[in-house]
Formats: structure tokens, C-alpha cells, sequence
């Protein structure tokens, strides 16, 4: 088994088993790619994909080719993930939901588990009720209206998570989408929903507003663009933290189902 870093004209040897969001990021070099193949056959094996930000690393994803399951080709990737010499070395993590973990694996490699406060709240769009809520006080914009120098600044000068959240430790104006809402009152930002588009999920990883009533509004005008934008089975998924907007979350996505996220970090 050999692993190489995918790039340039390999990537068409891994494209089968690349979704086609990672292969946009490979090329736009916002993720490393380590692809593994049998040195006798040439035949792909696996793949695992990390981001590196300005403090530290997160494991995306790895997925084995069926034919080599149990070759222990998962141990390999992150053996050529993990051994990164001492004047580059940054934290690496990995995280994802609880039930979906390799414990086992991960624990084996020289991860262990760190805690965790976070969960997903999922469900389908066309389960997103309907809200009766007016504007009483304030304004909503989407993102692109928005100077992006102001929003970042109140992001950043409120509770945020910077593994999770926030990893780039800035905005990046090209992960959210235009149609993210933000809420101003009296012509200054009182909030945020942010939303990105990852995984075949549409994301809200960031949700907070000082006005209670302006975001329960803000949640009427999210249901209207998203139901014009996605199809009625579009997955939703809501990130918590600490539970803080559970009980609102699971009122407002009927049959949704919480999932906890587990996180790992490496032990160097």
C-alpha cells in the first residue's frame, strides 16, 4: 500500500470515490486530499480529506473502497495525517456524529475522545412549520447586503465556537451563502442565521440575535427562502451547543431527531 497527496492529474484516479464538493475543494486547494492505492495493482483504496486552519487541523472525512475493508487502510491515512514534523505540527481533530465514530479505530491511531458540548438538531425542509410572526422593530438583509468587515466583527465579538463554528477565525464570505440572514435593529447588527451548503445537508452552524423577536421572524423569512431555493426533501440540520435552542429548533422541524457530535483530538 502506498499513500500519496492528491493533486493536479491524479485526482482523476480518485474522482469515483470524491464527492464533487471535495473535488472543487482539492482544486481550489481548501482541502489536502491523502489517497491510497495497492502499489502492486494500482488499484485506489481509500481516501481521506483534512482542512488545515490557522490553529489547528480537522479530519473531513475517510472512506475505504469496499474490496479493501479490514486492510487497514484507514489506520495508514491517518498514520501519513498525524506524522507531520514538529516545526509544522498543529492540533489535529476529528469529529462527527457519536454513532457514525470509529471509537475503536480512532483510539488506535492515537486519538481520544475530548468533550463535547455540540449536537445536530436534523429534519426535512418540508417539515419547517409555518411561523406567525411580524416585524414589529428592525430590519432582516441577507448576507450580501451586508459590509462583511461589520458582520465579522459582531461575530467574532460574541460567544462562538472555534473549532466548529467559526475554524477559519475569520468570515469566510465564500462558505456562507448569500442567502444567510442578518438582523439589524435600529440600523446596527443584532444578529445572525448563517447558512452553507455541505455534506448534501444545508447547515445552520450559527444562530444568535439579542432581539428574540426579531430572530423569531428571522426563522419566518429563512422557512420562505429556503422553500424557494430547495427542493420540499432538502435535509436540515441545526447545530446546538450547551442545548441552547433545542426546545425552539425541535418545534420548529417537525419529526426532527438530535444527534450528538462527538470529537476527537490527537495525541501528540
Amino acid at each position: 500500500m502506498n499513500v500519496e497527496i492528491v493533486t493536479g492529474d491524479i485526482i482523476r484516479e480518485y474522482m469515483s470515490i470524491l464527492t464533487t464538493e471535495e473535488v472543487l475543494d482539492c482544486e481550489e486547494e481548501k482541502i489536502t486530499c491523502f489517497g491510497a492505492y495497492d502499489e502492486e495493482t494500482e488499484d485506489i483504496m481509500g481516501i481521506l480529506t483534512a482542512e488545515i486552519y490557522p490553529e489547528f487541523i480537522v479530519i473531513k472525512r475517510i472512506y475505504v473502497c469496499p474490496d479493501y475493508e479490514g486492510k487497514g487502510v484507514e489506520n495508514e491515512l491517518l498514520a501519513h495525517v498525524t506524522d507531520i514534523p514538529d516545526e509544522l505540527r498543529l492540533p489535529i481533530y476529528i469529529y462527527g456524529v457519536e454513532e457514525e465514530m470509529d471509537d475503536e479505530l480512532l483510539t488506535e491511531c492515537g486519538f481520544s475522545t475530548i468533550p463535547s458540548k455540540y449536537s445536530y438538531i436534523e429534519g426535512l425542509l418540508m417539515n419547517y412549520v409555518e411561523i406567525n410572526a411580524a416585524l414589529t422593530e428592525g430590519e432582516l438583509k441577507t448576507l450580501d447586503k451586508i459590509p462583511m468587515e461589520e458582520l465579522e466583527k459582531f461575530v467574532l465579538q460574541k460567544d462562538h465556537d472555534k473549532l466548529l463554528q467559526i475554524p477559519e477565525g475569520y468570515l469566510d464570505t465564500e462558505r456562507f451563502t448569500e442567502g444567510s440572514l442578518v438582523l439589524l435593529k435600529r440600523h446596527m447588527i443584532d444578529g445572525a442565521i448563517l447558512i452553507e451548503e455541505s455534506d448534501g445537508y444545508i447547515n445552520i452552524p450559527y444562530i444568535y440575535a439579542e432581539d428574540k423577536r426579531l430572530l423569531l421572524y428571522a426563522f419566518f423569512i429563512l422557512k420562505k427562502l429556503l422553500i424557494a431555493e430547495f427542493e420540499p426533501r432538502a435535509k436540515l440540520r441545526f447545530l446546538i451547543c450547551d442545548g441552547i435552542g433545542r426546545e425552539a429548533i425541535s418545534r420548529l422541524i417537525i419529526d426532527s431527531n438530535e444527534k450528538k457530535i462527538a470529537i476527537y483530538k490527537y495525541n501528540v
